[in-house]
């Protein structure tokens, strides 16, 4: 799906550059288009042991069609709290250690042009066996 919204946001990008020379009054009007922000947050697994590191992972999709520029702000029920400024990508992730069992929820907020999203996933931490 990820890739589908990119394919089209650069074939729109392409013909807007192609047709947008030949109408001078059309060019001084148009802004850069932007396409409805969603964000994704998950883990490999929904299990892990408290030797493991857990890293979550952000699929970010939509956005500006002039590239990605995002403020992420990842933070889980166990206190953990990081920002990743003028992200450039359209993922990132975060490696957190849970030395405790127990169950996890983390949340992520991506602020982008049309206004923050956000996601939450749980997962469940046990001790090493």
């Amino acid at each position: 799906m990820i890739d589908l919204i990119k394919k089209i946001s650069i074939f729109i990008l392409l013909i807007s550059t192609v047709l947008l020379p030949f109408n001078s009054q059309a060019k001084a009007s148009i802004d850069p288009e932007s396409w409805p922000l969603e964000v994704y947050l998950y883990t490999d697994k929904s299990s892990y042991v408290t030797s493991e590191v857990v890293t979550w992972k952000v699929s970010i999709s939509g956005g500006s069609t002039t590239g990605p520029n995002f403020d992420v702000k990842f933070t889980d029920s166990r206190g953990h709290a990081v920002w990743a400024y003028d992200l450039k990508s359209y993922t990132t992730s975060f490696s957190m250690d849970y030395p405790t069992s127990g169950k996890v929820t983390a949340y992520v907020t991506v602020h982008g042009v049309n206004g923050p999203v956000t996601d939450s996933h749980t997962i469940t931490i046990k001790t090493n066996q």
